[in-house]
């Protein structure tokens, strides 16, 4: 993002990351907002803040971000991948 953007700098980046998440958390704590819709708003919002109206960007953030979550996440010991029924929603990861 910042080689699209060569007036941002990371650390300006940072700082409106953070701000965006303390108002977004400020919301949840508050009931106003539920987890997803934290996970939803957290890019919209930095580049709102950023000056960049780039939904698509948002987009891709958010998908890179849980593609990475997820390539960190492992099975429980003993956990297999089976397919269940839809009323299970237990998998085993952590």
């Amino acid at each position: 993002m910042l080689c699209s953007y060569p007036g941002l700098t990371e650390l300006d980046a940072r700082r409106v990351w953070e701000s965006v998440h303390q108002d977004l958390f400020a919301q949840l704590d508050h009931h106003l907002l539920k987890m997803a819709d934290v996970r939803d708003l957290r890019f919209q919002k930095t580049l709102d803040e950023l000056g960049i109206s780039d939904l698509t960007l948002a987009d891709e953030l958010n998908k890179q971000l849980s593609t990475k979550r997820l390539s960190y996440m492992t099975l429980c010991d003993g956990e297999t991948v089976e397919p269940l029924p839809l009323y299970r929603f237990f998998l085993g990861i952590r």
